[in-house]
């Protein structure tokens, strides 16, 4: 909510710095039923999971990475297909294109 206060880092910094942090006032925030949010990391790449975790929900609002701790993906796994796609297409990520497509039919 917008009375929210708190930090992220981003995520090519150290691991310290990549930790978010947020604080939460009852007074403000007592009737956002914040009771109901549930936090969860997933690899939004992987579908089994996606399904998983969007059973029975109302809503999801996500933020994803190509960054594999403080290394882009392609690099971090040595992978030549993430390689290749980084550097002929580097504004199309995976997580972008494929994890928005396994949430939304994680949904249906």
């Amino acid at each position: 909510a917008e009375d929210g206060v708190g930090t992220i880092g981003a995520a090519w910094s150290g691991e310290e710095e990549r930790n978010a942090s947020f604080q939460y006032d009852p007074e403000v925030m007592g009737g956002y039923n914040l009771d109901k949010l549930r936090l969860v990391e997933v690899e939004l790449l992987d579908p089994v999971q996606v399904r998983t975790i969007t059973e029975d929900v109302d809503a999801v609002i996500y933020c994803a990475t190509d960054f594999e701790g403080n290394r882009p993906r392609a690099v971090a796994s040595l992978n030549a297909a993430f390689l290749f796609r980084a550097v002929a297409s580097p504004t199309k990520g995976r997580v972008e294109i494929e994890g928005v497509r396994n949430i939304l039919e994680g949904l249906v």
